[in-house]
């Protein structure tokens, strides 16, 4: 059994109604088995950090963050810490970056 997981992931940037507006090339990076999801979550977002941070200056807004990742189906689930440890040697993650909606104000509706 393998003892480093191969990681591929990348950043994707969606608006408030999920189109993408931005997606940024694939990275491949390796992490050790057995460390906590937190931990890895904090490597991907170090990797992609220069990509995050020159997005947030393009001021487009705020956004939130989830880590996904993608399924034998070819789907993006929620990245959970079960997926590290039945990972058989790789994982593909996406940073979905999600722009935060703003409201109005009752008195700037009119």
């Amino acid at each position: 059994m393998p003892t480093v997981l191969t990681i591929k992931s990348h950043v994707e940037l969606q608006n408030a109604t999920g189109e993408i507006v931005q997606k940024r090339p694939l990275r491949k990076h390796k992490h050790a088995l057995g460390t906590s999801l937190a931990c890895l979550q904090d490597q991907v977002l170090g990797v992609h950090d220069p990509e995050i941070q020159e997005i947030r200056r393009t001021g487009l807004g705020d956004f939130t963050h989830e880590f996904l990742l993608c399924d034998v189906d070819g789907d993006w689930v929620v990245l959970e810490s079960e997926d590290i440890v039945q990972a058989r040697g790789f994982l593909q993650i996406k940073v979905l970056l999600r722009l935060n909606i703003t409201f109005p104000r009752g008195d700037e509706l009119f």
